[in-house]
């Protein structure tokens, strides 16, 4: 036997173009023309709602990312000072690199996915997807990078071969 009275929940869908929150109030006028006595909250965009339902999985990758940034951090704070004091150069180079690197990669990770956020609404923020470039774009990108490094590269061997040697201290330097 159905159940006859008001409605207790109702979840509706519609598929929007450019600004999908300028049809909230279009949509609401008319659900009030059939039944002007239902309560129409809770208006958000599919993206939101998934959004939402993906939060608990992407805190989980966030932290675990976030701690193993931090333990190469640790890692590379405490190798570096022992380094140098064994008098290993290279070593204490490649923990201050790798300190460096960590400490960029915590801040990317609290950032994800927004690059520039803005307050207060940070909807309006520049973020991994909107700042990216077309495939166009970096298909000519690609080009000119696999055109122009060989350049690069053989310059680079050049000047060091140029340079190569210890320095020698004169009169005359300076």
């Amino acid at each position: 036997m159905a159940r006859r009275g008001r409605i207790q929940g109702w979840t509706g869908g519609q598929k929007a173009g450019e600004r999908p929150a300028a049809l909230t109030r279009a949509i609401t006028q008319e659900i009030h023309a059939v039944d002007p006595n239902v309560l129409v909250y809770n208006v958000r965009t599919m993206r939101d709602r998934l959004y939402d339902s993906l939060a608990r999985q992407r805190f989980a990758a966030t932290m675990l990312g976030a701690f193993a940034v931090f333990a190469l951090l640790l890692a590379a704070c405490v190798t570096g000072p022992v380094a140098l004091r064994a008098g290993r150069y290279g070593r204490a180079l490649g923990a201050s690199a790798l300190a460096t690197v960590s400490v960029i990669a915590l801040a990317a990770e609290g950032l994800f996915p927004r690059l520039v956020p803005t307050r207060p609404d940070l909807a309006a923020s520049l973020t991994v997807y909107n700042a990216s470039s077309t495939p166009y774009t970096l298909r000519v990108m690609l080009v000119i990078a696999l055109i122009g490094m060989p350049f690069v590269i053989a310059y680079t061997a050049i000047i060091y071969r140029a340079f190569r040697g210890k320095t020698v201290l004169t009169s005359e330097s300076y």
